[in-house]
């Protein structure tokens, strides 16, 4: 009988990533299989048994709405051609976990009172709601990188400090356990596009839900008192700083794989919301907990320097700003690119950009550039390319102000000698080369791609000396303040 059962998991099931089974709804799949079969079934407990010894190193996990919590298998789900995916009365129970991208139930809004107050947290303006994309979520399944999985998160070095009174070794593993199941669970919803759900899975896990079933469990395992403890220590602090750096690259990466490839608008606008709410989630989530580990998480008032010392930064110095920031500027800067791509297919205009660009008088904007003096630390930079691209993106003109004095053979451009002179010393070799390039992979009309490519080499040929040593940032921010010189 439990070879038949065997055959009948693996016939119908299989493992991949980013993916969960209710374990009630597949024991109920078992007992139908046994009734169709006249066999005779095994309870719940023997069948998680038998399941863990046929999917090896399978997961479970506590996932679900608020008050509607259930475990699932992590990293299971139905096969394509099975028979399973038929069953009506299961299709509701299954939609929200059968696949990264299924439907999920969306989280039910927090509740507003009055004053201005959201559930006993003072709030100021409403950050715009998350729409939920998730019924349409399987059409964007391209678009994102669902393979991508969490990276080990590192032990925390205590640093030869003892742990805080009261707490002990065992306490600091288990919330080790605890943060990395949160941040797969964070993993898995933002997988599945569920990102109001991101609020309810912080809420939970810093004690702010009420009763759940997920918090209780979390209680039972590191008291509140013992997390309030571990939330002041300085090692944990870092821990955490490091694991939620870690978090949210690694989610930047699934959202946004490709900052150069078309993003459905909707999607785009849906990250573009989280974005601008999570800050807001998180610290409303955090509202009970130590000012220190809300400093670190979400950077109000400030945060750990370099050594550990509190210092007065921006919001943006925490993780979560800095995550906010990133998908707002890459989907910005996708939104850019479709721009971009657009022009680059078009022949005609093109072939009219390279006409004109050829009418730039660059000679006169070389005579102001000079060497790069002795003690000059200053990466080399052409001007040329910075007026073809503001060409690119702006037509040509300014913005703001009369049109600059014409310049006889060229179009009219910004009084480059002087301006050159003083900000850019760009090397003329440097602005030669620059030049001929552009215009060259202008000329042969390359794809969007493949301007990112040439930029990539631009930068790396410029940056190049500085790799390995400290003046790199400082080389890095002088290349960006100049290729910006005359946007």
């Amino acid at each position: 009988m439990e070879i038949i059962s065997v055959q009948w998991l693996l016939d119908n099931y299989e493992t991949a990533e980013g993916v969960s089974l209710p374990r009630s709804a597949l024991y109920c799949h078992y007992l139908l299989h046994c009734q169709g079969h006249k066999l005779e079934p095994v309870n719940a407990a023997s069948f998680g048994k038998l399941i863990r010894s046929v999917f090896m190193g399978l997961r479970t996990r506590r996932l679900g709405t608020r008050g509607n919590s259930k475990y699932h298998y992590y990293g299971l789900r139905i096969k394509a051609g099975s028979p399973l995916l038929r069953l009506v009365e299961d299709q509701q129970h299954l939609a929200m976990r059968q696949q990264p991208f299924a439907q999920k139930q969306r989280l039910k809004p927090v509740q507003k009172m009055e004053g201005g107050v959201t559930n006993g947290v003072s709030s100021g303006p409403a950050p715009p709601s998350v729409p939920d994309i998730s019924a349409q979520v399987q059409q964007y399944q391209q678009f994102l990188d669902a393979s991508r999985t969490l990276p080990e998160f590192p032990e925390i070095n205590v640093q030869g400090k003892g742990l805080p009174e009261g707490v002990g070794a065992e306490d600091l593993r288990i919330f080790q356990q605890l943060y990395r199941e949160h941040c797969e669970a964070i993993v898995d919803v933002m997988i599945n596009l569920q990102f109001s759900l991101v609020e309810m899975l912080w809420k939970s896990f810093w004690r702010c839900s009420g009763e759940t079933d997920a918090q209780e469990e979390a209680e039972r395992r590191l008291p509140r008192r013992r997390l309030l403890l571990l939330a002041r220590h300085e090692p944990v602090l870092r821990w955490v700083r490091d694991c939620d750096h870690a978090l949210y690259q690694g989610l930047v990466e699934i959202l946004v794989p490709d900052v150069l490839r078309p993003i459905p608008s909707a999607l785009t606008q849906a990250i573009r919301n989280f974005a601008k709410s999570l800050e807001s989630w998180l610290g409303n989530a955090m509202v009970s907990m130590p000012e220190e580990m809300v400093r670190v998480k979400v950077g109000f008032g400030g945060a750990l320097g370099p050594s550990g010392e509190g210092v007065t930064v921006s919001p943006q110095a925490a993780a979560a700003g800095a995550f906010a920031q990133t998908l707002r500027r890459y989907t910005s800067l996708n939104h850019l690119a479709q721009a971009a791509r657009a022009v680059l297919q078009n022949t005609a205009q093109i072939s009219q950009m390279l006409s004109d660009l050829n009418r730039v008088d660059f000679a006169n904007v070389q005579v102001g550039g000079t060497p790069n003096g002795a003690g000059t630390a200053e990466p080399s930079l052409s001007l040329g390319p910075a007026l073809a691209g503001q060409c690119l993106g702006r037509g040509w003109g300014r913005a703001g102000g009369s049109p600059p004095p014409a310049v006889p053979g060229s179009i009219a451009c910004p009084a480059p000698q002087e301006q050159a002179a003083w900000v850019c010393r760009c090397e003329a070799r440097v602005v030669q080369r620059l030049e001929q390039d552009f215009k060259a992979t202008l000329g042969q009309q390359h794809s969007l791609e493949q301007w990112a490519a040439w930029l990539d080499a631009v930068v790396g040929r410029v940056l190049r000396p500085h790799l390995g040593t400290p003046g790199l940032p400082r080389a890095a921010k002088l290349f960006l303040l100049k290729w910006s010189f005359y946007r």
